[in-house]
């Protein structure tokens, strides 16, 4: 059980990770961060653009799916009787 947790968190962590990085190569522009500094472009390359969306639209799907597993656990366990949001806030 414990490794089945250790592999769906790793999961999460990592789609975050392809999130993140996917979002920012998929900018065809540059990126302004609270308009005081921005970071130029990283891919210009219309295909490459392209694929990084579809990776993060892909990654942000899986992304959701993984949140909605976690939020069934946290519920499944409660009601099992584990105090699982009680370890969290603890």
């Amino acid at each position: 059980m414990q490794y089945m947790v250790f592999i769906a968190h790793s999961m999460i962590y990592l789609s975050t990770a392809v999130v993140l990085i996917s979002g920012v190569l998929m900018m065809g522009r540059d990126i302004s961060i609270f308009g005081i500094f921005s970071i130029p472009s990283l891919v210009t390359d219309v295909q490459f653009l392209s694929l990084f969306s579809v990776i993060h639209n892909v990654a942000c799907m899986c992304l959701g799916l993984l949140l909605l597993l976690h939020v069934a656990a946290v519920i499944k366990h409660q009601l099992c009787g584990h105090a699982v949001l009680k370890r969290m806030f603890a």
